[in-house]
């Protein structure tokens, strides 16, 4: 009864507490994003493997620029990474 039922209120409450503290947070790392490279979105998508393999999408923060070249040749990571990212 724990594990099914209150346990997953507790997760669920818990969460939305964190969610309700670190919002203000999150938005100012939103911000900071979109000003320093208003070309690219905010949030990118990642697949990852999770419990038993199986594949579930994470949303990140995105830390580095969308453009991959430039002059014709490929950037490294940490020619990629942003202020806000480095930060």
């Amino acid at each position: 009864m724990y594990k099914k039922y209150i346990k997953r209120i507790l997760d669920f409450l818990f969460a939305i507490v964190l969610l309700i503290i670190l919002s203000p947070i999150m938005l100012i790392a939103a911000l900071a994003i979109k000003i320093e490279d208003p070309k690219g979105p905010v949030l990118f998508k990642q697949k990852r493997p999770g419990k038993d393999a199986k594949i579930f999408e994470v949303f990140k923060f995105r830390t580095m620029i969308v453009d991959t070249e430039r002059d014709g040749r490929k950037l490294s990571d940490i020619e990629r990474i942003t202020k806000v990212g480095r930060f």
